[in-house]
């Protein structure tokens, strides 16, 4: 099972915003997600990378998930990678198809989900 996955939050300031977030924030299949308040960013990363439940505070924004993985290691790379990715993100490559690559590295399988 996925622990983290990839998203675009769509409501952003005109730029497509990537983030990495525990799939545990994750609503509405995929479409939405909780994020937290805090001003912090160590706090956001340490709640992510903790994978924290969300609290009723959080505020919840539309997104596109791009990719999911197993472990937060592996989904940074991916996120630095969309970023540096205009394309990618804006002609919606990742949205139709499911697809395994292998990250030697990592020694696992990511899959990229709608």
């Amino acid at each position: 099972m996925e622990a983290f996955a990839v998203v675009v939050f769509v409501e952003s300031s005109g730029e497509d915003e990537v983030e990495l977030i525990p799939t545990s924030w994750l609503m509405d299949e995929d479409k939405k997600c909780v994020w937290p308040g805090f001003k912090n960013r160590w706090k956001v990363t340490k709640a992510i990378k903790e994978m924290w439940k969300p609290e009723e505070t959080w505020s919840v924004y539309s997104i596109r998930t791009l990719a999911k993985c197993c472990d937060y290691s592996a989904g940074r790379v991916l996120a630095r990678k969309a970023e540096h990715a205009s394309d990618i993100i804006s002609d919606g490559l990742f949205s139709k198809r499911i697809v395994k690559i292998s990250l030697t590295h990592y020694g696992q399988y990511l899959d990229f989900a709608t």
